[in-house]
């Protein structure tokens, strides 16, 4: 975020973040979605803070892009007393009320439910921390405060440890098996990116969340071992 704010200030550039999947995260002790003109958060069931549908929220402390953002998730339609307004066109983007209560009642749990990620990304990483094959998710601690939505790892032999784990019961993903760039229906200019092709075969991550029990988690640890000792 501090090259991209200094970018930004240079060039006159409005920033808005897609915070998508860091809710509650800190940059240089400042929430993430609050370093420029708005933040987008995603409320997935995959993510940080979720609901059992899909959603997402925004957050601004502009009143001009708050009243826009009101304005276009009704169909572009303001109501003032028994009347409709169509102003613009604009979408059908509303948060239902039963999955904006699931959040709210959520929300008060939530910094309990981080702490918990957080003690199994530190167990995660210690365990780990000897594995010659593994590398680990490293953050300057004096700057960031990270939330775990995920716990990712870069590996050798990405997709035979992945193969090994699913057998053994452990649900892992790989969030990138490849870039966007190589999507031959969205791309027809051939593109050679060898940093992101890199690690799209090598990143995994393992199972994080808050009701992950300390036995389970062992158990995950184990199975790496297991396999790389078999290498």
């Amino acid at each position: 975020m501090k090259k991209i704010l200094q970018i930004a200030k240079k060039h006159k550039l409005k920033i808005i973040e897609d915070a998508a999947q860091c809710f509650g995260a800190k940059y240089n002790n400042k929430y993430t979605g609050t370093f420029g003109l708005a933040g987008a958060f995603s409320l997935h069931p995959m993510k940080i803070l979720n609901v059992p549908g899909d959603g997402g929220f925004l957050t601004t402390n502009s009143k001009k892009i708050y009243n826009n953002v009101m304005l276009l998730r009704d169909h572009g339609r303001i109501k003032t007393e028994n009347k409709e307004i169509r102003k613009c066109y604009g979408f059908n983007s509303r948060l239902d009320n039963i999955h904006a209560a699931i959040a709210l009642i959520k929300l008060k749990k939530f910094f309990k439910w981080v702490n918990l990620r957080r003690d199994l990304a530190k167990n995660y990483s210690k365990k780990l921390e000897g594995l010659k094959f593994v590398k680990l998710p490293v953050y300057n601690k004096n700057n960031f405060f990270d939330t775990y939505n995920s716990y990712v790892l870069k590996v050798k032999k990405r997709d035979q440890l992945k193969k090994f784990l699913k057998k053994k019961g452990i649900e892992v993903f790989s969030h990138l098996e490849k870039g966007v760039h190589l999507e031959k229906n969205l791309i027809k200019k051939k593109n050679h990116l060898p940093n992101t092709e890199k690690i799209g075969r090598e990143v995994i991550s393992l199972p994080i969340y808050p009701e992950l029990t300390q036995k389970n988690q062992n158990y995950i640890i184990k199975q790496i071992y297991n396999f790389y000792e078999r290498q």
